[in-house]
């Protein structure tokens, strides 16, 4: 059973104590619009993102985010990448292609992984959906050094040749 906070009083809708609806309501409307508000509140994840704050890694080889500050914004299924760097980027007065934004996959806090898509903002909702929270780095790309600094990276070995005897 779900509570909702409307009360309906001689044909006066409230909602949390402010009339938002006067006349006549049908009961069936009232159970509809409080279905399709906790349908959409359900469907939405709450995205923390953070950004000025500086990477550093553990003796694990595990990334932690430290300083800087944080904003919340929720993001639904229908989110395509372009809406999200827009907003993440309004948010954060920086330009849409001046900055990177990166998240944790589930229990890994080894490798950031990079959202430059619509594929990736479904597969970012496809691993956190069931979250309630999630965090993401919004990186300025000139700090991307400070970022390398601390991401683990490999490097490609040339062969060498085996020495004559």
């Amino acid at each position: 059973m779900c509570i909702f906070p409307f009360l309906v009083v001689d044909g006066f809708l409230f909602f949390f104590g402010q009339i938002i609806f006067s006349g006549f309501i049908e009961f069936e409307q009232l159970t509809l619009a409080a279905n399709n508000w906790k349908e959409k509140a359900m469907n939405n994840l709450i995205v923390i993102c953070q950004s000025g704050g500086k990477f550093s890694t553990a003796s694990d080889g595990s990334l932690s985010y430290v300083g800087g500050d944080a904003h919340a914004i929720s993001v639904s299924r229908e989110t395509k990448f372009d809406e999200l760097r827009l907003e993440i980027a309004d948010m954060w007065k920086y330009g849409t292609d001046s900055m990177t934004i990166k998240y944790f996959l589930p229990n890994n806090k080894r490798t950031l992984i990079t959202i430059s898509s619509d594929k990736d903002v479904q597969r970012f909702l496809d691993f956190h959906g069931n979250s309630g929270t999630v965090d993401v780095f919004v990186i300025k790309n000139e700090s991307s050094t400070a970022l390398a600094a601390v991401t683990p990276s490999t490097t490609e070995a040339t062969p060498v040749p085996p020495r004559k005897r």
